[in-house]
């Protein structure tokens, strides 16, 4: 009892949590790029070769061993920290701008030897110095505000912005009891998927000297992470005392250089793995770090009559969710961390069904798998037009079409059965789909495939079909030239041109008449040689199987075949009276005429 009510409690308070976050919205950015570099070595009692090894290799391994399917939800300080470096950029760019105005206003006295012109570009350039001086302006100000936010957030203050106003409802929200805000961009939250620096755990970040004895505080060393465009840098040292090694690593963010999270571990140089999935498991919710999502499922079988018994719900492999009891239908729901998650629900006597995710954007998520029952039964299949073969289901079985058997053996579980018959005599293929609506137990299916080579078919259509559509194209001007001077002349006849006589219109015309006689003949041959390139591109897809409405009658003329096979081995031929036939032969050799 104490049980289903702590149940009832969580769910509200998770209820709750989904109705208040409801009016966040989710805005998805570029990727959180994290990197690494090499460790650095302390001081040391043995700082062999394996130790400075260790310091590159550990790195790379941590990386790898960091999901890159997770998502990060951007802190509000770290988002002002990346605006305040979009606004700082924006001045030196601005800075730069200005000087060279300055520099060409200044340039005006000495180029420039009209007066009035003089006076004229002057104004033009202090009105452009100006607009620079007036957005510098701007940016400062507003960089004073984000410096203002940032100091608000360290001592925890909330600061309240004119959007969060009592607007709600056509302007009536502040009379009623309950506050309604309008959304605002402090409600939308940032959230970027984590991707490895070059997509590769290998590919370690190396800033320059100089910076790198600045330290990772300067101005130079996060210029140089922000231009590599990493969001987060993987550093650490190395001591190492005999066989065993302590390792401090620590995660800084950019721009802002803050530390976000700092572990310390202790390992053996030998066995370098183990060690580095400890220091990523206390990474990794600092990384990752994001909102929970909802999932609820809905198991069901796919056929009414059966029934589900205990379904089990594994999400990236590790077991969430048993249902207990036994019914049709299964309501479950589970708390997950926000990324891409593979989802397998499994029950006795049902087929696994798997599914992978990215479960982000989303507060909640409704997942829905209807388990199909696992059949196990035979079916039988034939070629129309039989042909010694093997046909090769599923790639897993494998059953011969001889003479005296017509049908093959095949398995059915439940799904469309994918077949391929390959002919004895050529070794040429053909596929073969059996629908699950006709994949049934003890069914006899048969099937209209061809086995031959569809590549070549193609190809040998394709060109006939081009050098149709070659001599349609080469005919046509041919054809316009002497429809129009046949029009043309025509025309000139018909009123009465001395210049045109009779023949030469007779002449123009049968011309005409043959080379649209001629064009009609290619276009009809490129229509037709179309067709065929376009069946047989279609060929290439499997061929349906369907019920053998023959079965009967070929169960019967197996039985019967068999029998006269049966007769004839068992049949003795020394009673067997033959035909005298010599006479025949001799007429037939006497009719004969031969030639030397």
């Amino acid at each position: 009892m104490i049980l289903t009510l702590n149940k009832g409690i969580v769910k509200k308070i998770f209820a709750l949590a989904i109705f208040i976050l409801s009016s966040i919205t989710f805005v998805f950015a570029d990727d959180w790029i994290i990197a690494g570099e090499s460790f650095s070595i302390k001081k040391s009692s043995n700082s062999s070769q394996s130790v400075k090894k260790t310091a590159e290799i550990l790195p790379q391994l941590i990386l790898e061993q960091i999901s890159s399917n997770s998502t990060r939800v951007i802190p509000d300080i770290e988002n002002l920290d990346r605006k305040l470096n979009a606004l700082q950029t924006s001045r030196l760019d601005l800075f730069l701008q200005l000087s060279k105005e300055v520099k060409t206003r200044d340039s005006l006295v000495i180029s420039e030897k009209n007066p009035k012109k003089l006076e004229k570009k002057i104004i033009e350039e202090n009105k452009k110095i100006e607009e620079i001086q007036k957005k510098i302006e701007e940016n400062l100000n507003e960089a004073d505000l984000e410096i203002a936010k940032i100091e608000n957030l360290r001592n925890g203050i909330k600061e309240e912005t004119e959007d969060k106003k009592q607007d709600g409802f056509f302007g009536f929200g502040k009379f009623l009891p309950f506050k309604f805000y309008k959304e605002s961009d402090d409600n939308k939250i940032i959230a970027e998927n984590v991707r490895l620096y070059k997509d590769d755990s290998s590919s370690l970040f190396k800033a320059s000297d100089e910076s790198v004895l600045q330290g990772y505080q300067s101005y130079a060393f996060s210029k140089e992470v922000i231009a590599a465009k990493i969001n987060g840098l993987l550093t650490g040292s190395v001591v190492s005392y005999g066989d065993y090694i302590n390792v401090n690593v620590e995660v800084i963010v950019y721009p802002g250089a803050k530390p976000i999270e700092s572990v310390s571990e202790v390992g053996m140089v030998c066995d370098l793995v183990p060690l580095a999935k400890r220091i990523v498991q206390n990474l990794s919710p600092k990384i990752a770090k994001s909102l929970p999502v909802l999932v609820e499922f809905d198991i069901s079988s796919a056929e009414q009559t059966m029934e589900v018994v205990k379904p089990t719900i594994m999400v990236d492999g590790v077991v969430r969710s048993i249902s207990q009891g036994q019914r049709s239908s299964t309501n479950e729901s589970i708390v997950l961390d926000a990324g891409i998650h593979t989802i397998s629900i499994a029950a006795k006597g049902f087929e696994n069904a798997t599914v992978t995710y990215s479960f982000t954007g989303e507060q909640k998520f409704f997942v829905k798998a209807e388990l199909v029952p696992i059949v196990d039964g035979k079916m039988r299949i034939r070629l129309k037009n039989f042909k010694d073969g093997i046909f090769y289901a599923n790639a897993i079985e494998s059953s011969s079409a001889i003479p005296g058997t017509w049908y093959s053996n095949f398995s059915v579980n439940g799904k469309d059965v994918l077949a391929v018959f390959e002919d004895g005599e050529t070794g040429e293929r053909a596929f073969v789909i059996a629908p699950l609506e006709v994949a049934k137990d003890g069914n006899s299916l048969v099937v209209n495939a061809k086995a031959f080579d569809r590549e070549s078919n193609i190809d040998k259509r394709r060109r006939r079909m081009y050098l149709a559509y070659s001599a349609l194209i080469c005919s046509l001007p041919v054809t316009f030239y002497c429809l129009g001077e046949f029009t043309a002349i025509n025309n000139a006849y018909s009123q009465r041109n001395s210049r045109i006589s009779r023949e030469e219109a007779v002449l123009w015309q049968s011309r005409s008449n043959v080379t649209q006689a001629i064009s009609f003949t290619f276009g009809a041959w490129f229509a037709v040689e179309l067709v065929r390139y376009l069946f047989a591109a279609n060929r290439v897809l499997p061929a349906t199987a369907k019920i053998d409405k023959n079965a009967e009658k070929i169960e019967i003329f197996q039985i019967d075949e068999s029998q006269i096979i049966k007769m004839n081995e068992d049949s003795d031929l020394s009673n067997v009276e033959l035909e005298d036939n010599s006479e025949k032969n001799e007429n037939k050799e006497s009719d004969s005429i031969v030639i030397e």
